[in-house]
């Protein structure tokens, strides 16, 4: 997958229900905090950005509470052809950003997008 075919699905997951992926920690006194997998699930279909490259085969619960830079072993062989670990884990922040605090009922999809298009916009000007 290409950067731009990574942008294209991330714009398609913001308005297509994908976007949040939140973990209600309902079991504990932690709050809200994002997730590869919504569920905790490989097979998940609510993810986040990191999520939507991690296979569903590499997938654990057990990587939920690392970022992708600490991650960036796993990910590195699934980033797009033109993208590094350092604009995966910017895009994640935006997801992250946007989910947190106020959960997925209040996700801005359009706030998302033009997040995500500043960073693509300047990255491709780099």
């Amino acid at each position: 997958m290409t950067r731009d075919e990574f942008y294209q699905k991330l714009r398609e997951a913001a308005v297509d229900g994908t976007f949040p992926s939140i973990y209600s920690h309902s079991t504990t006194s932690k709050a809200p905090s994002c997730a590869y997998r919504a569920n905790g699930k490989a097979d998940c279909s609510s993810r986040c950005v990191g999520g939507l490259l991690l296979p569903d085969r590499l997938y654990e619960n057990t990587l939920e509470y690392m970022g992708v830079v600490a991650l960036s072993d796993l990910f590195k062989p699934y980033l797009p052809i033109g993208m590094d670990i350092e604009e995966l884990e910017e895009l994640q922040f935006a997801h992250d950003d946007e989910a947190l605090p106020d959960g997925a009922e209040d996700w801005d999809s359009d706030k998302f997008l033009a997040n995500i298009d500043y960073i693509y916009n300047k990255r491709s000007a780099k």
